[in-house]
């Protein structure tokens, strides 16, 4: 069990540290059944451990020497921690059945706890930038709009034009003529509002994912015409 956990560290890896030191008396001390003074052992390891490999060996070690002690509510701490720091870490072999069992009942409590949390939040930038990602959908249904109301005015134009430019027209086609003007004209105020509402839903979104660092906000506003309207944009594109 010691030569288990103490792979990588002392057998041919190059001279010890204070940290394999005192990880490998508390394993010596454990063989010999002195606990508490393997205990003590441990904590001086963990005093010296510098990453989470050696934080987990010292945690998993605490909850063996705890458990053959018989104090589970401790046993079952460390290795809750030794586990949070890597759920997939494995016992060191000739462990007792109860200590597998322990163990593993731990490993599913945490993994079960892990795959609840939720997940973690982006940063403020990525998430802000983000937001532009998803600027082109309300501004193509916008141009699009723009595009079907500046169609439907032109046409509506048009219709009025020739029905005021034709006096030998007659009254049923007169009729017509006017009704198809003012169909055109509704849709293409219509089509207007729409592309209004779709770019400056784009300009929001473009704007809120805007990094804080950035100057210069971008406008985008539609401005009638005679014709129908103009799409305006104003301030700088990063």
């Amino acid at each position: 069990m010691a030569a288990a956990l103490l792979s990588g560290t002392a057998a041919g890896a190059g001279p010890q540290t204070e940290f394999d030191r005192f990880l490998g008396a508390a394993m010596e001390l454990h063989r010999s059944l002195e606990y508490e003074r393997a205990l003590d052992q441990l904590s001086r390891a963990r005093a010296k451990a510098k990453s989470v490999e050696e934080s987990k060996k010292v945690a998993l070690y605490e909850g063996v020497v705890r458990a053959d002690m018989g104090d589970w509510e401790q046993a079952r701490a460390a290795f809750r921690t030794a586990l949070l720091l890597d759920p997939a870490i494995a016992l060191p072999p000739k462990v007792s059945p109860k200590v597998e069992r322990e163990f593993e009942q731990v490993r599913f409590e945490v993994r079960r706890k892990l795959a609840l949390a939720p997940p973690a939040e982006a940063p403020e930038g990525q998430t802000r930038t983000g937001l532009r990602l998803w600027a082109w959908l309300p501004a193509a249904v916008g141009a699009l709009g723009l595009a079907g109301g500046g169609y439907s005015l032109v046409q509506s134009e048009e219709r009025y034009r020739r029905l005021g430019t034709s006096p030998s027209m007659g009254i049923r086609e007169s009729e017509l003529m006017r009704d198809e003007g003012g169909g055109f004209q509704t849709l293409g105020w219509v089509g207007v509002g729409v592309g209004a509402a779709g770019l400056s839903a784009a300009a929001a979104l473009f704007l809120a994912g805007q990094p804080a660092a950035e100057e210069g906000p971008l406008s985008i506003f539609v401005a009638p015409t005679p014709q129908g309207a103009a799409l305006c944009i104003s301030g700088a594109v990063p």
